[in-house]
C-alpha cells in the first residue's frame, strides 16, 4: 500500500462513522477520530520529506553539506573523546551515522542516474 493509498484509506474511514461490517455498527469515538488524523498527518509528513529528499538529490551541493556536517560531527566526537569524554552522547553516534547514511544513500542514487 502507498502513502496516498493509506492517506484515502483514512480519509474514507474518517467520512464514514461506521465500519463495513453492515450486520454490526460501530460508532467510530472523538479518540478514534484523534487517532486517525494523527496516523493521516504521519503519512503526510512521510511524503513530504521524501519529496524533500528526492528535491535535495538533485542538487549538486547536497554532497558537500552532508559532508561538511559529517566532518564536524565527527571533530566533535574526537575533541570529546580527547578533552572532555563524559560528555560523549549515543546521540553523537546517532547523528553521524545518520549523516553516513545519507551520504551513501545519495552516492547510490547518483549512480543509478549515471547509468
Amino acid at each position: 500500500m502507498t502513502v496516498e493509498e493509506a492517506i484515502k484509506c483514512i480519509d474514507d474511514v474518517m467520512a464514514s462513522t461506521y465500519n463495513y461490517d453492515e450486520t454490526i455498527e460501530y460508532q467510530l469515538t472523538s479518540d478514534d477520530f484523534d487517532w486517525l488524523d494523527k496516523a493521516k498527518e504521519a503519512l503526510e509528513m512521510k511524503q513530504k520529506y521524501e519529496a524533500q529528499w528526492l528535491d535535495d538529490i538533485s542538487n549538486p551541493l547536497e554532497p558537500l553539506k552532508l559532508a561538511s556536517a559529517l566532518n564536524s560531527e565527527i571533530f566533535k566526537l574526537e575533541y570529546r573523546k580527547a578533552n572532555k569524554p563524559k560528555e560523549i552522547n549515543i546521540l553523537d553516534y546517532t547523528i553521524i551515522y545518520a549523516l553516513k547514511d545519507c551520504l551513501e544513500r545519495y552516492s547510490d542514487s547518483n549512480k543509478a542516474v549515471e547509468e
